[in-house]
């Protein structure tokens, strides 16, 4: 069998990768970085993934030890990576060649360190070694501990117990008001069962209880909600029994979170209240817990003064003998009957909303607890009630919050996403550039020399002509390319924003079409800002020739600069700046104006709309990339039909 032989030039061992060469050339454009080094330490091959992650050829890296010195700078941090690495061969040497992935932080050619995942395998004196950057998930991981170490903080502090296990019954979490509340840690009740036996000694009881908690964790899993919950008897560490109302929901993952609130003193007074007829009244009308009797039919028999007012009224006498449907709202009448009849039926109704509307029209939200008494001989329905406005008013908070954060999230990561665009293309654009530059060079140098070697009136000389347009014309495209690439000279120096504005108005006045009328509000003091000159230009010119092309036949781009003082966390920034004091350079066009799918890729380097030969789609990255790095900031908005506009913020000096 012959050896295979990689188009650069290295030669594997015949058999290597079972001596196919299609194989080879896998090899060779693998999306990990791979290597092969000798016996000895000489590499002899690195993969086109490996220089592109790393930045060192073999020319860099010839053997071992110049790659564990490029790569590990450090001397001390160098021999423990050795060190590992000859355990990790001494492994595969005498597990069959398998080299086993171990994780090492490694230094790229240009002085930045990335996670990688070594492996690998030996092969007759070869060792052929895979390396995985996972810089990022590693990176999304450390993002992801330290969220869940702020949740665990606030779980711990909530001011009500709680307790977390997973579906095969595994307690996973007790926060300390459980731990206090109920005299259990974690070590006493490591899983559901072990609560349970604890919590509810009384078989019976126990079985009927786990019954209504895996029917509530069912229907939570199927329909997302928090489960309705009831009251239990809770048996405590030290022996107590407490009165406790349980409820939770399901997470996504598969996680039981429970509530669990202390009633023991709400049960204790309702017992005292039903022993101590005398106490009654003064217990109920003291209470800020709504209290109310009702006949059959849902008519009111008595009630407390803290009723009264949850029904909108100011007086007993206004709602003695009426129904409890005259002051639910009207989108919950249905259910305000539906609950009536369950009483009736079950005997109790457990933790029902509805919202209550009386003559004002004012929604009050509450929670009902009703149960079936004997009250003279007949047969009653005694509800509680309490204002859930607060509750309510926090879920609604907590969702809002939620929602923020999820956006913040999508934001950050769109940021992430484009700086990382944004370096990539960079990189690309500076090597073209430079190559391209050169190129230019010897075209432009050419023409002079010809251009000088021809009579005035010969026929050649127009075509001279083009060609040293043509490459100055290419000239200016590197001169762009170069700012993408972060390679041009920038000279930051203190100037007026304004002023820098007008210059070059001047100069983009000539460039308007016919109907495109360019009009600027400049600020009669100076913004001054810390910027280069050039680099100022490039914004204004590229916002405004957009601007510009963005107009069919007549319109009008409006050009002004202010100052601002940003609030922290402004929402919808294209590229979101810290709060502070801002000059703003703002540009509005009449134009067709964008759709949202075109806004979402518009600081995309060599992204355009504009038809092929009229764009090269880098201005806007361009303008992103000075803004960023100057650390400002980007707004835009659009709609088609409606023109566009651009505010873009320079800190102020």
């Amino acid at each position: 069998m012959s050896d295979e032989t990689l188009k650069s030039g290295v030669v594997f061992p015949a058999g290597l990768f079972g001596g196919e060469a299609a194989l080879c050339s896998l090899i060779e454009k693998a999306p990990v970085g791979i290597a092969m080094h000798d016996r000895d330490g000489r590499i002899e091959y690195l993969n086109a993934r490996f220089t592109s992650v790393f930045g060192y050829t073999l020319a860099d890296i010839p053997d071992k030890a110049a790659w564990a010195a490029a790569a590990v700078p450090d001397p001390a941090e160098r021999a423990v990576m050795m060190a590992r690495w000859s355990e990790s061969l001494r492994q595969a040497r005498e597990s069959g060649g398998d080299i086993p992935p171990v994780e090492f932080r490694l230094a790229r050619k240009d002085g930045s360190l990335r996670n990688v995942m070594v492996s690998g395998r030996l092969q007759d004196d070869k060792a052929f070694v895979m390396f995985e950057d996972i810089t990022d998930r590693v990176r999304a991981e450390t993002v992801l501990r330290e969220r869940e170490a702020t949740l665990r903080r606030v779980l711990e502090q909530a001011p009500v117990a709680m307790a977390i296990h997973d579906m095969a019954g595994v307690i996973e979490f007790l926060n300390a008001k459980f731990i206090a509340a109920f005299g259990y840690t974690r070590e006493d009740i490591p899983t559901l069962e072990a609560w349970t036996l604890r919590a509810y000694p009384d078989p019976a009881y126990r079985a009927g209880l786990l019954e209504m908690w895996a029917g509530w964790i069912k229907n939570s899993v199927e329909t997302g909600r928090e489960m309705p919950g009831g009251e239990y008897r809770v048996t405590c560490g030290d022996g107590s029994v407490k009165s406790v109302f349980i409820t939770g929901i399901v997470t996504g993952d598969g996680k039981v979170v429970s509530i669990l609130e202390d009633m023991t003193a709400r049960a204790e007074a309702e017992r005292a209240l039903r022993e101590s007829e005398s106490l009654y009244r003064a217990l109920v009308e003291t209470t800020r817990t709504g209290y109310v009797v009702l006949d059959m039919e849902g008519r009111v028999t008595d009630a407390n003064r803290e009723y009264v007012r949850l029904s909108g009224h100011s007086d007993l006498k206004q709602i003695m003998g009426r129904s409890v449907l005259d002051w639910s709202a009207p989108h919950n009448k249905k259910e305000a009957w539906e609950a009536v009849l369950l009483a009736v039926r079950d005997g109790k109704v457990v933790n029902f909303e509805l919202d209550y509307s009386g003559p004002s029209g004012a929604l009050i939200p509450i929670e009902i607890n009703a149960t079936l008494v004997e009250r003279d001989g007949q047969a009653r329905i005694l509800g509680l009630c309490r204002d859930i406005s607060d509750r309510r008013r926090a879920r609604e908070e907590l969702l809002s919050l939620n929602r923020g954060l999820e956006k913040k999230v999508e934001s950050r990561t769109s940021e992430l996403i484009q700086a990382q665009k944004m370096e990539v293309v960079g990189r690309l654009a500076g090597g073209i550039a430079h190559d391209f530059n050169n190129i230019l060079a010897a075209i432009a140098g050419s023409a002079d020399l010809l251009s000088l070697s021809l009579p005035e009136d010969a026929p050649a000389a127009a075509q001279v002509e083009d060609i040293l347009k043509a490459a100055s014309r290419g000239s200016a495209l590197t001169r762009q390319l170069n700012t993408l690439s972060r390679r041009g000279e920038v000279r930051a120096e203190k100037l007026d924003l304004g002023a820098a504005v007008e210059s070059a108005c001047r100069m983009l006045t000539r460039l308007m079409g016919a109907g495109v009328r360019l009009e600027r509000e400049l600020p009669p003091v100076p913004l001054i800002v810390t910027a280069d000159p050039g680099q100022i230009s490039q914004v204004v010119m590229n916002l405004v020739i957009n601007a510009r092309d963005a107009i069919a036949g007549e319109g009008s781009i409006s050009i002004s600069v202010g100052r601002v003082e940003l609030p922290p966390g402004r929402a919808g920034m294209k590229l979101p700046a810290p709060a502070g004091s801002y000059a703003v350079l703002s540009v509005r066009d009449s134009g067709s104006g964008m759709a949202p799918e075109v806004m979402s890729h518009l600081f995309e380097p060599f992204f355009t709309t504009k038809p092929e030969g009229k764009g090269t789609g880098l201005g806007l990255s361009i303008v992103y990339g000075i803004v960023a790095r100057l650390g400002g900031g980007i707004e835009v908005e659009s709609a088609p039909g409606r023109g566009s506009g651009f505010r873009v913020y320079f800190p102020a000096s």
